[in-house]
């Protein structure tokens, strides 16, 4: 069965001992909208005492985070330093990038390693041997792919030359979900669950891919990660 999830993600990143967190780079946002740490606890209905606190430890563990300026034809007010602004930066690609590996399709095979060499590994599959980077860990594992990171060819037999370690293997399309300008392809290729494979709808009308069709498939080992497979989770395929 093919299932999608809404993902629900909450970044943190460390600068030391401390953590920063979505609370912090909000406030951090807010002074830079409103000029002031003031107005910025105003608009988020903080306590402004606390927030003062708060920003103390924050440069504590990172450095000056805001110019104080004072009196003036303004009234005064803070901005944000360069390092604030970095740090608002780094958390919210943290942020965009948690959500995009959890909202994004990918197949999980289940999968023994039998060889390696350094990070890479040799993985037994049901569908056959894949390599695959695996940092640690031997025996039974997860491989984790995803969709996006599988090639569609028109000829299965099609190998062609390349520098990079590459995945073959052969199948037949069992599904094509049509997007606006992306579609979603599903593949036997020998699993309990098909692996899945995201395009654009012009590779798909170019390759004149349809379901029930042979393929070829590609993927690159960099572009597969082998994770230790929990003891009390069963080896089921294409989760």
């Amino acid at each position: 069965m093919y299932m999608r999830y809404d993902a629900a993600v909450m970044a943190e990143l460390s600068v030391g001992d401390e953590h920063i967190s979505a609370e912090d780079i909000q406030l951090l946002s807010a002074v830079s909208s409103h000029g002031s740490l003031h107005q910025a606890t105003e608009s988020l209905n903080r306590s402004y005492a606390h927030a003062q606190r708060r920003v103390v430890v924050l440069e504590d563990a990172v450095g000056p985070l805001m110019e104080r300026k004072r009196g003036g034809a303004g009234g005064g007010g803070s901005e944000l330093t360069d390092s604030a602004v970095q740090l608002i930066r780094q958390f919210r690609l943290i942020e965009d990038t948690l959500r995009w590996v959890a909202d994004g399709d990918s197949t999980v095979i289940a999968g023994r390693v039998v060889t390696r060499n350094g990070e890479l590994a040799t993985v037994e599959t049901a569908a056959g041997d894949i390599t695959a980077v695996v940092p640690s860990g031997s025996g039974q594992i997860d491989l984790h792919i995803r969709a996006e990171a599988v090639s569609l060819v028109a000829d299965s037999g099609q190998h062609g030359g390349t520098s990079s370690i590459m995945n073959r293997f052969d199948g037949e399309i069992v599904t094509i979900t049509h997007g606006a300008q992306i579609d979603r392809v599903t593949i036997d290729i020998g699993l309990e669950a098909p692996l899945k494979a995201v395009v654009t709808s012009t590779s798909t009308d170019r390759l004149r891919l349809a379901e029930g069709d042979r393929t070829g498939v590609r993927f690159k080992a960099t572009a597969v990660r082998g994770l230790p497979r929990d003891p009390e989770i069963p080896a089921v395929d294409g989760q």
